[in-house]
């Protein structure tokens, strides 16, 4: 009796872990066909990708949302020009919160990017959370495509607002 109980178990574990690995690759395959879709339509414009920094240091919410963001989902870049480490630092921004920010490496050419409004689209592409092992602490990830133009960039004066 214990052994066809044992069985049963184990048979229903395994439909669910079909069943969920099913769900997981279903939502994937639609992440990638909108996030194929978005590079379609902003094929003409330069690309790069950004791995946000310092999400550990957020908020609470902060780090609550990075692992549900989805490609739709309106993602800001907004200089720090007064920030003490780096006078070109640029903020991620999502509504309100503050999610982390631009590499250093990547700053200055970013907030040139701002300055002359060559920004054409920002989107997620990859978001949620690394957690080893149970006993990790949660570490939320977030990588941003910046889809960009460098037409008339040596041209234009800053926009310093």
């Amino acid at each position: 009796m214990k052994k066809d109980e044992d069985e049963r178990r184990r048979k229903e574990l395994e439909e669910s872990l079909k069943k969920y690995e099913e769900q997981q690759e279903a939502k994937r395959l639609k992440c990638q066909a909108e996030y194929d879709a978005v590079a379609e339509e902003y094929k003409s414009y330069y690309s790069m990708d950004i791995e946000v920094k310092g999400i550990f240091a957020r908020s609470r919410l902060a780090k609550e949302t990075v692992p549900v963001l989805n490609i739709y989902d309106e993602i800001k870049l907004r200089k720090e020009p007064k920030n003490q480490y780096d006078p070109c630092a640029v903020k991620v921004m999502h509504e309100r919160i503050h999610l982390g920010y631009v590499p250093a490496e990547d700053s200055q050419f970013i907030t040139n990017l701002i300055d002359h409004k060559a920004i054409k689209k920002v989107v997620v592409k990859f978001s949620g959370v690394h957690q080893l092992y149970p006993w990790d602490k949660p570490d939320p990830y977030l990588t941003l495509t910046l889809y960009y133009t460098l037409d008339g960039l040596e041209e234009k004066e800053p926009d310093n607002s």
